[in-house]
């Protein structure tokens, strides 16, 4: 447990520092350096990525990934249903002889790079952002589903051709994000769903619709008259999950358990609903941020309807949930602008507890080290 903690920790203060650093001038300014390639973001990435990559049985699918990756410099082949694109760096990655840590570490450094290009115009959100990555639940998310959380770093990044209607870089990005995951091809009408951000305006309505679908989610016998979702999850990468359709439908032994970090997470994005239309009328958010909040808000109004079903509904939601890594940020930062300094600790406590947890509750639980949110070296086993 000590040593999870430790390279949690670790890990989470030197980004925060290396992203403090490069906001600061000489003369105690902010900063309106745009760059993206400073050595502070080099440095920040490449120690994400080596941290990724070393790990071991941290994230359900690591070992999945490790043992792919092994089976392919043997010269055969696990699964042969993997997207081209992600096949092609692998076998390069195995040609050249580098270690399967090397080859995971490359997919951390894209997942921290597309986030933090993403807001290279919004440096200021940097610190917060570093701390959400590793402290908050993104760090577990990343870890668990390798190749699409790259593309949801990247449907973060691609907002930007959104915002600047430029349909053909934004149908390039989902494109090539196609051969990393094939669910990608979900966010094809979002170029045009997202260019008039639709959102309640009013802080009541937003937490009483937020409310009304916990509520609603509680007892989710709705589900089962959606007959399209079958035939939807064949264009995606849930094929397990297409194959126990009929099985998964009738499992009613799905519903999550109100813990500490299911209530935490329920309740931080809850205060995001209530600040964020606060914060904007203050601090005139412009059309980016908006969109962002978009995706956030309506992917966890989702999330809270299908919550207590099955996965094949609660994973394809994690596109428009990992907005959560820019929409808190943006929250902690202007809150931290304003007197209301309560809700500004509160936000973060609720913000910057979840990884640590994961990991205490494991050797409360009695699974120790076993337990794929702890963290592990892979050179010790």
């Amino acid at each position: 447990m000590i040593l999870s903690i430790g390279v949690y920790s670790l890990l989470a203060v030197i980004l925060w520092v290396l992203a403090k650093d490069q906001l600061i001038k000489q003369n105690g300014t902010l900063s309106r350096d745009k760059s993206f390639f400073t050595w502070q973001n080099v440095a920040s990435i490449v120690i994400f990525a080596i941290v990724y990559g070393v790990r071991y049985n941290v994230g359900v699918d690591n070992l999945m990934y490790i043992k792919i990756y092994e089976y392919v410099q043997n010269g055969s082949y696990l699964r042969k249903d993997m997207e081209f694109g992600f096949e092609c760096v692998q076998n390069l990655f195995t040609n050249l002889g580098f270690h399967y840590s090397v080859f995971i570490g490359l997919w951390g450094a894209l997942q921290i790079g597309l986030i933090y290009y993403a807001t290279r115009r919004n440096k200021y959100l940097l610190p917060f952002i570093a701390l959400f990555i590793v402290l908050g639940p993104t760090w577990l998310q990343w870890a668990n589903i390798m190749r699409q959380a790259v593309v949801e770093c990247a449907f973060v990044f691609l907002i930007e051709f959104v915002v600047k209607r430029k349909l053909m870089f934004y149908v390039a990005g989902v494109l090539l994000c196609c051969l990393i995951h094939k669910s990608a091809l979900l966010l094809f009408p979002f170029y045009f769903i997202l260019q008039k951000p639709v959102f309640p305006k009013n802080q009541w309505i937003a937490v009483g619709v937020v409310l009304l679908c916990t509520v609603i989610g509680s007892t989710p016998t709705w589900i089962q008259s959606v007959n399209f979702i079958e035939s939807v999850l064949s264009f995606m990468d849930y094929d397990a999950y297409v194959n126990n359709f009929k099985e998964i439908m009738n499992d009613q032994e799905n519903f999550r358990a109100w813990g500490p970090s299911r209530a935490g997470l329920w309740a931080l994005y809850l205060m995001a609903a209530w600040i964020y239309p606060l914060l904007r009328k203050s601090f005139k958010f412009d059309k980016q941020f908006d969109i962002y909040f978009e995706c956030f808000f309506f992917g966890n109004c989702m999330f809270e309807l299908v919550a207590n079903t099955s996965q094949i509904f609660v994973r394809p939601l994690s596109y428009f949930q990992s907005f959560s890594v820019v929409v808190i940020p943006i929250c902690l930062y202007y809150l931290s602008k304003t007197p209301k300094r309560t809700f500004f600790y509160l936000m973060c406590m609720l913000a910057f507890f979840n990884t640590f947890w994961w990991t205490i509750k494991a050797y409360i639980g009695g699974v120790g080290e076993a337990a794929p949110e702890v963290y592990k070296f892979f050179f010790m086993y």
